[in-house]
């Protein structure tokens, strides 16, 4: 990404660009660049939050109920509402 754009900016093309358009590039990374930083920054959240006391645990149940939920069948799933409604 940041390799691309300097290639880029050494290259031919950003020699005939306007300055709207070098800034327009700059500020795409930049975009780019902070929605990176901003995952790895909800993966140290989530990290944090599993090694809290009592935290941990409860959301390893949460993931394995998740897992659950994505292998269930459609049929299963209204099979299962079907017999809580009634």
């Amino acid at each position: 990404m940041v390799l691309d754009y300097l290639r880029w900016l050494r290259g031919p093309q950003a020699q005939d660009a306007t300055p709207a358009e070098v800034q327009a590039r700059l500020t795409f990374l930049r975009l780019r660049f902070n929605a990176m930083l901003s995952q790895f920054d909800i993966f140290a959240d989530a990290l944090v939050q599993r090694t809290e006391h009592d935290n941990g645990v409860r959301l390893a149940g949460l993931d394995t109920v998740a897992a659950d939920a994505l292998r269930v069948s459609r049929r299963d799933l209204r099979a299962a509402a079907g017999d809580l409604l009634s």
